[in-house]
């Protein structure tokens, strides 16, 4: 048997959340020795739809009457496999839709499967346009390539999202547009926080959740950060966590413990609790408090320009120190 297949804007899917409509040609040849498909397939337009999450499902011990039980499998003789090699090109009016994605796709991508086996995929799909809505922002999606190489579910991530000024408004060090920035794998995604121009990952998710930097943030925008940093950055649970929430409850925008800057000791003997507070938006101060020891340090910085800070330092040891700093890539 051989089948040549054609297709001329045939509507593959017909649902008011799946719609494609293909253009294409493929063969279907079975023979003694090969079972095969081989085609190329582009969609002319297209409509994926995913159900919102936390749509409800029935209980594994629901029967639906009518349903009769699968008949059990028959044995058969040895066949040939069916082999499929497809080429698919998603076309210029490709549109994905859902969890939180607004975006059209473009690319190439050669899809092979033999007999039950799982389908392998080879390609690239792009994203030619689009938004990610999250935590009440709408981020535009500056680059999206999914890259497979392989198995189907488990492609290589590029993603960066960011969440754009308005217009008019220019770039400066108090006027920031902060992103996210996904890569790794679908099973195994590295998300980290970018921005323009580069300043602290604090201050990044604040620009990026808020709209503003870290001064002047109230009680409850410092929960909505710290539920943000969690879900972006894989922090549930971890001991950033219960800082941040702790350092939350009383009012300060630091709290932690960590080793001491100064001196050879190690352990306990060098261990110092920090407790910090913006008291405007150029002056910040702190207190460190030794664990074991009687050391103890109150710093306040004054940033004098966006280059230059003034740092004063005094308790254990005196100081005052001027810093200049700079960004680069």
């Amino acid at each position: 048997m051989q089948l040549n297949l054609v297709a001329n804007q045939l509507e593959a899917l017909s649902r008011p959340d799946r719609t494609v409509v293909l253009t294409g040609n493929a063969a279907l040849v079975r023979d003694a020795t090969r079972f095969s498909l081989e085609g190329r397939f582009k969609a002319d337009r297209a409509l994926i739809e995913f159900a919102p999450r936390g749509r409800p499902t029935m209980s594994d011990d629901v029967i639906v009457l009518g349903r009769g039980k699968p008949a059990p499998p028959q044995k058969q003789e040895a066949e040939v496999p069916l082999s499929v090699n497809l080429a698919a090109d998603p076309g210029d009016n490709f549109h994905l839709r859902g969890l939180g994605i607004d975006a059209m796709l473009e690319g190439s991508a050669r899809v092979r499967m033999t007999g039950g086996g799982a389908p392998r995929v080879n390609g690239s799909i792009r994203v030619a346009s689009g938004n990610y809505a999250a935590y009440g922002q709408k981020l535009a999606i500056e680059r999206g390539v999914i890259t497979f190489n392989g198995p189907y579910d488990n492609p290589t991530l590029d993603v960066l999202a960011v969440r754009k000024q308005p217009e008019g408004e220019q770039l400066s060090e108090t006027n920031v547009e902060a992103g996210v920035q996904v890569r790794g794998t679908a099973r195994s995604p590295q998300a980290r926080l970018v921005s323009t121009p580069n300043v602290p990952d604090s201050e990044k998710l604040s620009w990026l959740v808020l709209g503003h930097g870290m001064e002047g943030t109230s009680g409850n925008e410092k929960d909505v950060l710290s539920a943000a940093a969690g879900a972006l950055l894989g922090g549930k649970g971890g001991t950033g966590g219960i800082q941040s929430k702790l350092a939350n409850a009383l009012g300060v925008d630091e709290l932690g413990v960590g080793q001491g800057r100064n001196g050879e000791a190690e352990g306990l003997a060098n261990t110092v609790v920090t407790v910090g507070k913006r008291i405007s938006s150029r002056a910040y101060i702190s207190f460190e408090q030794g664990a074991t020891t009687a050391s103890s340090l109150v710093r306040l910085r004054y940033k004098l320009t966006p280059k230059f800070t003034l740092q004063f330092q005094t308790g254990t040891n005196t100081a005052l120190d001027v810093l200049y700093a700079w960004a680069f890539d």
